[in-house]
């Protein structure tokens, strides 16, 4: 199951939300919690993209040279870096485990910072959000959340200008498994009667385990999963007709369900590996 946000194309983001063709708002988090004013660019209809914003500001034209604004018909300021911009919320409608998927067009690497939760307030926002930040080229980890929210850093590169194409977000839970069939446990239980399983498929998530014994109807083994990470299942074998909680061996089925490695690639995108 996956959502996909809206696709945030220059054109098409201050259309659909009718900003016209200056600033855009400002709204969000900051990294203590409140993302602050993070829409900080300007929708350039010629060049149909999103630009930093300068850092100079317009005044009376008092020039005693006689200049009119007709005079004027270009402007390079100063950018105002990094070129940033927050995205809607996206509500996939429960709380689950999600691998956030985001891809941006700009002109350089990108930073996008990944927000969730599972309540908004009045105004849309997320209550309290949760966060972990992309980066370029990193291992990551979903998160168990209904709404989602993304914040995308721009930094200047050779100088130039910094400027966003597109933004687009899915927010997957498709699962992948990973199955272990006649694994004799006496193989990989310590002394005191703990075992792990490490899985081989690469996981960003494991959320749930499930191990099946086998038994030929005289030992009544029971099986508990103590912990489950990416690393490894840690668990425990009784044997049920012996009195004083006996640990014990025996041959299992596993199934291990999770969601696949999530990774930033060199340029900043966010995307799902399938291994």
């Amino acid at each position: 199951m996956s959502y996909v946000a809206t696709s945030y194309v220059a054109t098409g983001y201050v259309e659909d939300l009718g900003l016209g063709t200056g600033v855009f708002d400002s709204a969000g988090y900051d990294s203590a919690g409140e993302f602050g004013t993070y829409r900080n660019g300007y929708y350039d209809k010629f060049k149909n993209q999103y630009l930093a914003s300068s850092t100079e500001t317009w005044d009376d034209n008092n020039d005693s040279g006689g200049y009119t604004w007709d005079d004027f018909n270009n402007w390079q300021g100063t950018p105002s870096t990094p070129l940033t911009f927050l995205t809607d919320v996206v509500d996939t409608g429960q709380s689950r485990y999600y691998n956030p998927n985001v891809k941006v067009d700009a002109s350089g690497p990108v930073d996008v910072w990944v927000y969730y939760g599972d309540e908004i307030d009045s105004s849309g926002a997320i209550v309290t959000p949760g966060l972990f930040q992309g980066g370029q080229s990193q291992t990551l980890t979903g998160a168990k959340a209904r709404y989602w929210q993304f914040g995308v850093y721009v930094e200047p590169l050779n100088g130039e200008i910094p400027y966003i194409n597109a933004i687009t977000s899915t927010v997957k839970s498709t699962p992948i498994e990973e199955i272990i069939t006649d694994l004799d446990t006496s193989t990989i239980v310590d002394s005191a009667g703990y075992g792990t399983i490490t899985p081989t498929r690469s996981f960003a998530t494991i959320t749930s385990v499930f191990i099946q014994p086998q038994a030929d109807g005289l030992d009544k083994p029971i099986v508990y999963v103590r912990s489950k990470t990416t690393s490894g299942i840690n668990f425990e074998i009784f044997d049920a007709d012996t009195y004083g909680k006996t640990h014990t061996d025996c041959v299992v089925d596993v199934k291990i369900t999770g969601l696949p490695k999530l990774v930033s690639d060199s340029n900043g995108n966010i995307t799902e590996e399938l291994a």
